[in-house]
């Protein structure tokens, strides 16, 4: 996660590592996948003022150029940890 958070981190991404950021997480079914291969779950942010994940309103808002940025940075951020942890040893 550490490689995953610098390599965002080089895309200008920002992570709040607050206690009250982490609570406001929900679950992820790839409990299981996990005891089976390393695996990381993050979360990259989208500009949607002050709607959250599966309201209308959020969906709305995820219509942006800002919005496309944000997958286009989490995939690249993806993919240059999983090239590093795999080719670099």
């Amino acid at each position: 996660m550490e490689l995953y958070q610098r390599n965002a981190q080089s895309l200008d991404r920002v992570f709040d590592t607050s206690s009250a950021a982490s609570s406001l997480l929900g679950s992820t079914d790839m409990g299981n996948l996990s005891h089976l291969v390393p695996s990381i779950h993050p979360l990259i942010t989208v500009d949607s003022a002050s709607a959250v994940i599966h309201q209308p309103e959020f969906a709305a808002y995820c219509v942006s150029a800002s919005t496309d940025q944000a997958v286009i940075d989490g995939g690249k951020a993806m993919a240059w940890t999983i090239v590093h942890s795999c080719c670099t040893k």
